[in-house]
C-alpha cells in the first residue's frame, strides 16, 4: 500500500504533465506570429535612418544656396565672373581661351592638406565650377538594410511558418489534454 505522500506526488505529476507542452507551443505560437513584425520594425527604424541622412543632405544644400544667393545679392564680382564662365560661356574682353590639354597622369604636389579637404574654401573662392557648390555633397551613406540572419527568423517566416503553427496547435491540445488521474486507495 502506497504512502500518502506517494499518491499525493503522482496525483500532482500526473496533473501538471501537460504544462511543459503547453507552455512550449505558446512559446512557439509568440515566436511565429511575433518575428515578422520584429523584423518589420528593425526595416521602419532603417527606413528612419535613411530619412534623417537625406534631411541633413537637403539641409547642407539649402545652406550652400542661400550662401550662394548672398553671394550674388552681394555682387561679389568673382562668383559673378565665374557663373559667367560656367553657365554662360562668356569670356572677360581681352582674355584668350587656352586649349585643352591632356591631364597629367599624375596630379601635381600641392600643399592641400586634410584640413583643405574637410573645410573647403569660402564661397567665390574655391576652384570648382559654381554648380558644384549647389550640388548636393557626398550623402552619408546608410548601409542597405539587412534582416537579421538567424534560423529562428528563417523559420518563423519562411514557408516552414505553416508547420510550426501547427506544431504550435498540436503542443497546446497535448498540453491542454487532462491527465491520468490515479484513483486513491483504501
Amino acid at each position: 500500500m502506497p504512502s500518502r505522500p506517494a499518491q499525493l506526488i503522482k496525483r500532482t505529476a500526473g496533473a501538471l504533465a501537460g504544462w511543459p507542452l503547453l507552455v512550449a507551443g505558446m512559446g512557439l505560437l509568440a515566436v511565429v506570429l511575433l518575428t515578422p513584425i520584429w523584423v518589420q520594425c528593425r526595416r521602419l527604424v532603417w527606413q528612419e535612418q535613411v530619412l534623417a541622412a537625406r534631411a541633413h543632405q537637403a539641409r547642407q544644400q539649402a545652406d550652400r544656396c542661400r550662401h550662394v544667393l548672398g553671394s550674388l545679392e552681394s555682387g561679389d564680382p568673382i562668383l559673378l565672373e565665374r557663373l559667367a564662365y560656367s553657365s554662360l560661356n562668356l569670356k572677360p574682353a581681352g582674355a584668350r581661351v587656352v586649349p585643352d590639354q591632356p591631364q597629367p597622369v599624375a596630379p601635381p604636389a600641392t600643399s592641400r592638406t586634410v584640413a583643405d579637404e574637410l573645410h573647403p574654401a569660402p564661397l567665390g573662392r574655391d576652384l570648382g565650377p559654381v554648380i558644384t557648390w549647389l550640388s548636393p555633397a557626398s550623402a552619408e551613406q546608410v548601409a542597405p538594410f539587412q534582416p537579421p540572419d538567424s534560423i529562428m527568423v528563417t523559420l518563423a517566416t519562411g514557408p516552414a511558418r505553416f508547420l510550426l503553427v501547427g506544431l504550435a496547435a498540436c503542443c497546446i491540445m497535448v498540453g491542454l489534454l487532462p491527465g491520468t488521474p490515479i484513483k486513491p486507495t483504501g
